[in-house]
């Protein structure tokens, strides 16, 4: 994180955050900064080789996508274990 750090936004799903950073030339910035846990997805293929995608709506952009299976990562859960959990 940077020298300076203010909070803006705490939800559930992500943290905003505004900080002093300091350039490797030296020069100083405030920037907008969006901290997330992280994700993990599955490419899972059957015996034919298709990609299983799961269709889900998504208010961001109205509309339904494919997409991989994929979902975010619960307190100290490894990568592995969040796909095989977006599998099951």
């Amino acid at each position: 994180m940077g020298t300076d750090c203010k909070l803006i936004y705490q939800g559930r799903a992500l943290t905003l955050n505004e900080e002093c950073v300091t350039f490797p030339d030296g020069q100083q910035e405030v920037l907008e900064i969006v901290r997330h846990p992280g994700g993990s997805g599955a490419l899972a293929l059957d015996e034919e080789g298709r990609v299983c995608l799961i269709r889900q709506y998504r208010y961001a952009v109205d509309d339904w996508l494919w997409e991989i299976p994929a979902g975010r990562l619960e307190v100290d859960e490894a990568p592995q274990l969040c796909a095989q959990r977006e599998l099951g």
